[in-house]
């Protein structure tokens, strides 16, 4: 083999290399841009469920409040009451959340003299799923 034989072969292996590192290059950039799109994708849903944990809090010491100030014979009025301030609809980043008073959410749905469960359920449709979030408090008559 001569020098311009052997040159040649180098120059090629040469492009070969190239040619393969420039694809491991663009399939790693776009590996980190399809992990990036996913995670942005969850990052909403995830937000969507924490806006529906806070809203079902909101609502349920919404009732313990109208409990505290309207007094405990009251109990009955403090859903309606309590829905009509947060309101049964509310719009948080271009998403519908739907509150309302569930009874078959509740484990054990109890009304009496000294103990009152109250259940809230609030549900939403993101990226065409429905999800929804089911909170429950126990509240005493220590008065």
């Amino acid at each position: 083999m001569d020098k311009k034989e052997k040159k040649n072969k180098r120059e090629g292996q040469a492009l070969i290399e190239a040619i393969a590192s420039i694809g491991i290059v663009v399939v790693g950039i776009f590996g980190t841009l399809a992990f990036l799109s996913t995670s942005i994708g969850l990052n909403r849903i995830v937000t969507g469920e924490y806006a529906g944990t806070y809203l079902a809090a909101a609502y349920i010491e919404g009732y313990k409040n109208c409990l505290d100030t309207e007094g405990w014979g009251k109990r009955v009025d403090c859903l309606d009451l309590t829905l009509s301030k947060i309101g049964e609809k509310v719009s948080l980043n271009k998403t519908d959340f739907a509150i309302s008073y569930d009874d078959s959410s509740c484990e054990s749905s109890t009304i009496s003299e000294s103990r009152v469960d109250v259940c809230a359920t609030v549900k939403w449709q993101e990226k065409g799923d429905n999800f929804f979030v089911n909170t429950e408090d126990h509240f005493y008559n220590w008065r």
